[in-house]
């Protein structure tokens, strides 16, 4: 294997490689939000924040925006160790000078590493389609036996120590440490254990992030190496694993939600005793209003929810919807489950409404998941985003 690669071909490839993770975190879109921005690799980040600082307030980040400005910062770091990447000793770069970038900056010179295998030729990825990718990896995940998942680890993979204060977590893309520490706050109350993995699953090259509780309930997280989300999926028993029709929806059980330590209020019974206690009217359908719909359910657990086609939602307000299912499921709907457990109707018990709303007494907005119950059983959730972008329960109104 040769030593070193001439720069101007790990500099393409850097490119290369930077733009495929800013493209896989905007998704369809030309910009990046700030909540996709929490998913990005460190260097994307740094360049994500720099954009944003030097344009001021409301700038939007341009995904090839992006991709240049991680590149050129990436390239004067690089400089630094290689003759600033001019002249005869900046032609090359050694992997003596890629150690010293890794040294100074270990998320970059993880990246310049990534960029000089691609250039060797060991490193570039075979072209699949994302979707198979994705089937052949979720049928592999299906097949895996959990209980020694649980024990020996993933078949041919390694463990990643990414518990606060390890040196691995350093290597860790950001969206999957993330997400290992939203789950590790229930390891570190003592009543679950969160694991990371690296290896291969359906032949593809991926990061596995399985937590298992004192109970019966077990979440799973599957990403590409660089952070991309692949699919996520719940247990409950040892039963079938449940693949999540978004993202993360593993994160909105009510036992993750419930570590919040959310407040309690009573909900106010007048409109003006309502506004002056900064609560939700009493009428209030938000930005999407859910009366009709079946909720399915299995082992006391909600599987899918299916609303009707008219009840067109972004991905922030079925994460909002979906909390707030599952929380007024634990309290009260499970309780009202015919017998068979067929799928509760959802006209039968109440509405759901959705929306941001903007509480008076701080100021603050909130998005708010308001189940308006056919009895005494009516709620609103009032939530907002972490430094993840994960919703955060806040309070919870109580309206007899």
């Amino acid at each position: 294997m040769p030593n070193r690669v001439k720069t101007a071909d790990a500099q393409s490839a850097l490119r290369q490689i930077l733009a495929e993770q800013a493209k896989g975190a905007a998704g369809s879109n030309i910009l990046v939000s700030k909540t996709e921005a929490k998913n990005l690799n460190p260097v994307l980040q740094r360049a994500d924040e720099a954009i944003r600082t030097e344009g001021g307030k409301g700038t939007r980040v341009r995904v090839d925006a992006l991709v240049e400005r991680a590149t050129v910062d990436s390239e004067k770091t690089w400089g630094q160790f290689n003759a600033n990447n001019q002249g005869r000793d900046g032609v090359w770069l050694s992997n003596a000078e890629v150690a010293d970038i890794k040294q100074a900056d270990p998320a970059l010179g993880a990246l310049t590493e990534l960029a000089l295998l691609r250039v060797r030729g060991r490193g570039t990825p075979t072209p699949t389609d994302p979707a198979a990718a994705t089937t052949a990896v979720k049928n592999a995940a299906a097949a895996l036996d959990f209980d020694k998942l649980r024990l020996n680890g993933l078949p041919g993979g390694t463990k990643i120590d990414a518990r606060p204060g390890q040196a691995a977590r350093a290597n860790v893309p950001a969206g999957v440490l993330a997400s290992f520490d939203h789950f590790y706050r229930a390891e570190n109350a003592d009543w679950a254990t969160v694991r990371l993995f690296e290896g291969k699953l359906g032949g593809e090259d991926v990061k596995v992030l399985y937590c298992t509780t004192d109970g019966d309930d077990e979440y799973l997280e599957i990403y590409k190496t660089d952070g991309e989300p692949m699919a996520s999926a719940r247990l409950w028993g040892g039963a079938d694993l449940v693949w999540d029709d978004f993202f993360g929806r593993d994160k909105l059980s009510p036992n993750m939600i419930n570590l919040d330590r959310a407040g309690f209020e009573d909900g106010m019974s007048e409109p003006a005793e309502r506004a002056a206690a900064g609560q939700v009217p009493s009428q209030w359908k938000g930005d999407v209003f859910i009366d009709a719909g079946k909720i399915n359910h299995l082992n006391n657990h909600i599987v899918s929810i299916d609303v009707p086609a008219n009840s067109t939602m972004s991905v922030a307000q079925k994460q909002v919807a979906t909390a707030g299912f599952e929380l007024i499921f634990a309290r009260s709907l499970t309780h009202r489950r015919d017998s068979g457990n067929p799928p509760i109707d959802i006209a039968r018990m109440g509405s759901m409404s959705v929306g941001e709303f903007t509480r008076p007494t701080d100021g603050q907005k909130y998005e708010v998941a308001y189940w308006k119950d056919v009895d005494d059983d009516t709620h609103a959730y009032y939530f907002q985003r972490n430094p993840a972008g994960d919703l955060a329960l806040k309070t919870i109104q109580y309206d007899n």
